[in-house]
């Protein structure tokens, strides 16, 4: 499988570029993130509200998703004050390409993102054995209860919240109510 997003940054590594490669839709140039280079080196990525991996990983697998995605090389000055990912792209490209397909197969079972997610009692006193990831999420909804926030804020990736969501509903663990629109 072929990322065109992959030979993009390859070629910014090769001639040591800093600045960032801003994702637009190409329809009519909106934003949807950016990745930050210093000196060749991702230093970081912007999307949405998530942390610098979370965006990184996603921009690159949604790129390839969705074909309605240009790229836009741009010069700018950065420092290390900017950066949050110390992780060589090499690692980063083996690690996309081990997710991708979870995160398709994933991606047909995505909740909507106006839904609230309630724990139930009921599970939280049982003696029901979780995996750590189910933890990890359990532990945001005592912070986030709403689909979208899970989504941006928790340290999980998009694929691991969805699969961890779809397990703890068949422990019977949550429940996804509609928000009413006022």
């Amino acid at each position: 499988m072929s990322f065109e997003i992959f030979k993009i940054i390859e070629d910014q590594a090769l001639v040591g570029f800093t600045g960032k490669i801003n994702l637009q839709v190409k329809s009519n140039s909106a934003h949807v993130g950016s990745i930050y280079f210093l000196d060749g080196k991702i230093i970081n990525a912007a999307l949405s509200e998530m942390d610098s991996y979370k965006s990184f990983i996603n921009l690159c697998i949604e790129s390839n998703v969705n074909k309605n995605i240009k790229f836009v090389v741009e010069p700018e000055l950065l420092t290390l004050i900017n950066k949050k990912i110390d992780i060589p792209f090499s690692v980063l490209k083996k690690k996309i390409l081990s997710v991708y397909d979870e995160y398709i197969k994933a991606k047909k079972n995505k909740p909507p993102m106006n839904l609230k997610i309630l724990t139930k009692t009921k599970f939280l006193n049982s003696n029901e054995e979780v995996t750590a990831q189910e933890f990890k999420l359990l532990c945001s909804l005592s912070d986030y209860s709403s689909v979208k926030d899970i989504y941006t804020y928790s340290d999980l990736l998009e694929y691991e919240i969805t699969n961890t969501l779809m397990s703890l509903r068949k422990k019977n663990a949550i429940k996804l109510i509609q928000v009413s629109k006022e």
